[in-house]
């Protein structure tokens, strides 16, 4: 089966004029965030992705104490302790897969990042492989006025 996913590549110019990465992001949700900002012209398109990965990791932390607190109750039975270990094992699980698909977006990053830097009207394609299909698109947001890139 062939995995797709989409990598969105924010992009601001130094001083220079040259340009350079400000974010990327490959969370089908965290793009549709920053597309709507950008469409709104946010002076900060990231800001509301930020905002969502801060509840998520309040909300997750607050699970975790709460099930931390289940589990050093002194009635805590042995499938409750199962169901706890299962969850801390899955929650393990999550975070090597963030970190290796972290990794993945930054490889593509990198080269999405050269392609454009050598042919800058390259900022919507996609990149095939035996295994996987990712959609690169690049934007580009102006200081100030978080105008799209065309």
């Amino acid at each position: 089966m062939l995995q797709t996913g989409t990598v969105l590549i924010l992009l601001v110019r130094d001083e220079e004029g040259r340009p350079r990465i400000l974010d990327s992001v490959s969370d089908d949700p965290e793009i549709s965030l920053i597309e709507q900002a950008l469409a709104d012209r946010s002076p900060d398109p990231v800001l509301a992705v930020r905002l969502r990965r801060q509840e998520q990791e309040a909300e997750e932390e607050a699970f975790a104490d709460y099930v931390e607190t289940l589990l050093s109750a002194p009635a805590c039975g042995l499938q409750l302790q199962h169901h706890a270990s299962l969850w801390f094992r899955s929650r393990i699980d999550l975070e090597e897969y963030r970190r290796a698909e972290s990794k993945a977006r930054r490889v593509i990053v990198d080269f999405a990042f050269r392609r454009y830097c050598d042919d800058p009207s390259q900022t919507d394609f996609t990149l095939v492989s035996h295994e996987a299909e990712v959609r690169v698109i690049i934007r580009e947001v102006f200081a100030g006025s978080a105008v799209i890139a065309a």
